[in-house]
């Protein structure tokens, strides 16, 4: 290998770790729903689904300040921010999103994201509260004994878990819809091997009679 190769070779190296080192990431607006109309027998519709708000990941100094890493270094602190991570489970809802118009739809997907405190929330059932928090991620370059390959550091505003007694019935009848359903499938799909067999059968039959 040639100088020229080398310099180009380490040049690239430096370049890669340092775009690495430097690597953003941000995800805004995300809304998740499902909507199930079947589980129960009188037909009332519950919706499950799951937002967010924000997630970023920067690159910080020592000092956790958001920085652009220009020189190289053993280790690297990442900032990771999370903006309102919402569960929800709204049993009996009348509400469905099925079939509106897209620019709708994506207006009522937004709402139902968008910043506000638990008082303007009497229509959202929790199954997991909204929560914003922050990380502090240390990655180490190099393996070192007694040290561990990365170092997370969580904090939170809060952390709680809610179930009710409709969103627990909601659940087992999800549930039991779904069991019901592959046995279902399972029982189809055998009736309909078993017709195909003996079709086949009387078909062989009828070949050998018409043979002879």
């Amino acid at each position: 290998m040639c100088v020229d190769d080398f310099n180009n070779s380490s040049f690239t190296t430096q370049l890669v770790t340092k775009i690495i080192d430097n690597l953003q990431v941000t995800i805004e607006n995300i809304h998740i729903r499902y909507e199930d109309k079947i589980s129960h027998s009188d037909g009332r519709m519950f919706s499950v689904g799951v937002t967010l708000e924000g997630l970023s990941a920067v690159s910080a100094d020592s000092d956790w300040i958001e920085t652009f890493l220009t020189n190289p270094a053993a280790m690297i602190h990442k900032l990771v921010s999370l903006k309102r991570l919402v569960a929800y489970w709204n049993a009996n809802d009348p509400t469905s999103y099925c079939g509106l118009d897209l620019d709708l739809f994506i207006t009522n997907f937004r709402n139902m994201i968008i910043s506000r405190s638990e008082d303007d929330d009497a229509s959202m059932s929790y199954l997991l509260k909204p929560i914003t928090g922050t990380g502090k991620i240390v990655l180490y370059k190099k393996f070192v004994e007694d040290q561990p390959k990365t170092s997370v550091n969580l904090s939170f505003d809060q952390w709680a878990l809610v179930l009710d007694d409709q969103q627990y019935f909601d659940l087992v009848s999800l549930v039991n819809f779904m069991v019901l359903s592959t046995r279902a499938a399972r029982v189809i799909k055998f009736f309909h091997y078993h017709f195909l067999t003996c079709l086949a059968s009387r078909i062989k039959a009828s070949k050998v009679c018409y043979g002879s």
